[in-house]
Parts: structure tokens; sequence; C-alpha cells
């Protein structure tokens, strides 16, 4: 198995639920996020997910 796509969704100020996909049909959600700074915390989920897609789990 192996990490496919990690996504951010904006839910409410600050706060983001992040997918972590699969190439199998298996995916986890969690929550990240800093009060007023969500576009940091995408823009380092999207550097970060460079390097884990590909990646076995």
């Amino acid at each position: 198995m192996k990490i496919t796509a990690i996504k951010a969704y904006p839910v409410w100020l600050g706060q983001l639920l992040v997918k972590v996909e699969t190439n199998t049909e298996i995916y986890g959600w969690r929550e990240a996020g800093m009060p007023h700074r969500s576009r940091a915390v995408v823009g380092a989920l999207r550097h970060f997910g460079d390097y884990l897609i590909g990646v076995p789990i």
C-alpha cells in the first residue's frame, strides 16, 4: 500500500480536515490547523506531501 494523495479541506477558521489516500481503497482523515493560519498549514501539507506520495506504509 502506498500514499497517492494528501488533500486538505477547510472546515472552519484556521482548521482543516486532511485526507490521506492510498492506492487501495483505504484512506484516513485527520484534523490539522493553527488559528488564523490555515493557508500556512495547507502550504506545509503540499510541501511534505510531495515527499510522502509514493511512500509505502
